[in-house]
Formats: structure tokens, C-alpha cells, sequence
């Protein structure tokens, strides 16, 4: 958890609403869920509240997920962000892990690749490991 929190935090950029609640239903109880639907909010909600993971979709409104990965990152060397999208070419994806990001998450969201990098954030509390694999 970072800047003492006791808590998870977990930022969630997509300017599609069902992916938000997917994402938002799978870590219920594990992180605090802040959700933002196009690039400006994603920046704002990110320097407010620090998230401990951020996923963030390539093609949002006002700047991309990859605009984003890079400006956070200059902000912030240990933001821990996975892109999205549906659009998963090895382009895509070598081109987020190039920019920064931890990871590529594919739509449709697989819970279990989400859990798997949600679990591999750093800075996410220990308590919620075992719990988010079943």
C-alpha cells in the first residue's frame, strides 16, 4: 500500500461503463475502486489518489492509454499500470510494455489475468493474496 495507506487502491480508465463494473465487481472488497471514463479524469484521479495499480485503456477520449502510461510514469517511476484493450495485436501490447506498463490485459477481461496482476502490484496489501485467487 503506498503513502501509508491501509488500505488498496485501484484506478480504473475506461470510457465503457460495463468494463468498469467487470473490473470493479472482480476486486469488490480488495482495493478502494476510483474509475475514470476519459484520459483527462484518468490524470486527475491518478495525482489525487496514488493508486496502487491503474488500469487504463488504450483508447480513451482526450488522451490515450498510452499518452497516459508514459505522462504517469514521468510523474511517477513506480506507478504500477496495466493497458487494456480489445484491440491485443503483439503491437499493441509490445508497444504498452515499451512505454512503461507492467502488463496487457486483453478484453475480454479474464478474471484470473486481472487477479494475476492485481496480485503482482508491489504495493498491494498482503492480506489480500489468498483470498483474491478463489
Amino acid at each position: 500500500m503506498r503513502d501509508g495507506r491501509s488500505h488498496n487502491v485501484c484506478l480504473i480508465a475506461d470510457d465503457d461503463l460495463f468494463i468498469r463494473q467487470i473490473v470493479s465487481k472482480i476486486l469488490f472488497g480488495m482495493a478502494e475502486i476510483i474509475t475514470a471514463t476519459d484520459g483527462a479524469e484518468c490524470l486527475k484521479l491518478y495525482q489525487e489518489h496514488k493508486p496502487d495499480i491503474a488500469f487504463i485503456d488504450i483508447h480513451l477520449p482526450i488522451q490515450t492509454g498510452f499518452e497516459l502510461t508514459e505522462r504517469l510514469l514521468r510523474q511517477d517511476p513506480d506507478a504500477y499500470l496495466v493497458i487494456m484493450s480489445s484491440d491485443s495485436t503483439a503491437e499493441n501490447v509490445q508497444d504498452a510494455l515499451q512505454r512503461g506498463a507492467r502488463g496487457f490485459l486483453a478484453k475480454p477481461i479474464q478474471r484470473i489475468k486481472l487477479l494475476q496482476y492485481f496480485n503482482q502490484c508491489p504495493t498491494i496489501g498482503d492480506n489480500v493474496g489468498e483470498s483474491a485467487a478463489g
